[in-house]
């Protein structure tokens, strides 16, 4: 926890990723509602991950380039700064290609693995 530097448990830091999950579900609704019904109506666990890294690609591929780089945005995973019709054609540029944008999304809603699991996962 930032204010009294105390370790949040695990219960705590899922309950952080599953509020940042539903928030991505509630902008899909306001904004993409026609394109992203799988998005919108999966469980919080769903896209967290979870172990599934298909889900979020597959749910979104109906999805206009465009409007996920509008939701990245809204997210402020990205910035908006340049033409929004010709971020994602041009292949040089890593930064907005759609692949890497999900894999920024992915890991925006991933909780990261709670160190005790770590340390029980090494053989002793």
């Amino acid at each position: 926890d930032e204010k009294t530097h105390v370790a949040l448990s695990k219960s705590e830091v899922v309950a952080i990723y599953h509020s940042r999950a539903s928030i991505v579900q509630r902008m899909c609704h306001r904004h993409y509602a026609t394109y992203l019904h799988e998005v919108i109506y999966a469980g919080v666990g769903l896209l967290c991950n979870n172990g599934n890294d298909t889900f979020l690609p597959r749910a979104m591929c109906t999805l206009p380039n465009d409007a996920l780089i509008d939701i990245m945005h809204r997210l402020r995973l990205v910035d908006k700064d340049i033409d929004d019709n010709s971020v994602i054609q041009k292949e040089n540029n890593s930064y907005r290609r759609r692949d890497y944008l999900m894999k920024v999304l992915i890991h925006y809603l991933t909780p990261p693995s709670y160190p005790l699991d770590q340390l029980k996962a090494f053989p002793l």
